[in-house]
């Protein structure tokens, strides 16, 4: 009977053991199911965030490619414009230029870009002579933009109409990234 007894102790004990690890079994399996559970979640939630994120940014190009385009039309279409002033609409823009870049103390060669350039160069650089600005007119340059080159000792300036409206161009859009980036 003793051995009985021993043995139904020892069973007891095992059958208690048996219980307690299924018990931690059962809180651990819980836990880590828990745990899965709220990871699975935070990468479906994140995953989401990241699509719509995405998404957004794509949406966003787009528009940036919409309005650049916008703004390419823009500039294209006034530099046809200015391609296609009259004589006089010209030669006052020409003017109002040329006096705000030189001085009508030093002396410098000019040469005017595209059709009509030698007529209305000519009458360009009498009438700023009048003012007194000292202007040598150098041949022109057949090219089918339109503007001129300012060259004083060697120095070579570029105020064609292309030129400036490319520089212009970029200015504007970097005022624009400013403003939609900062």
């Amino acid at each position: 009977k003793d051995t009985e007894k021993e043995t139904s102790c020892i069973k007891k004990d095992a059958d208690d053991q048996i219980s307690q690890i299924l018990q931690g079994a059962e809180k651990e399996a819980m836990l880590l199911k828990s745990r899965l559970l709220k990871t699975a979640e935070e990468k479906a939630r994140l995953d989401t965030e990241r699509s719509y994120i995405s998404k957004n940014l794509e949406i966003k190009k787009e528009i940036l490619k919409k309005k650049r385009e916008c703004i390419d039309k823009t500039f294209d279409l006034a530099y046809q414009q200015l391609l296609n002033l009259g004589v006089k609409e010209y030669s006052e823009i020409i003017k109002k230029v040329l006096k705000s870049v030189i001085k009508n103390t030093e002396k410098y060669q000019i040469k005017f870009y595209g059709k009509g350039a030698a007529a209305a160069g000519k009458e360009i650089t009498q009438d700023l002579d009048k003012e007194g600005f000292r202007l040598e007119l150098g041949a022109p340059i057949d090219t089918p933009d339109a503007g001129f080159l300012l060259i004083k000792d060697k120095v070579l300036i570029d105020f064609s109409f292309s030129k400036s409206m490319n520089a212009l161009k970029e200015k504007v859009i970097l005022e624009i990234s400013k403003i939609l980036f900062e």
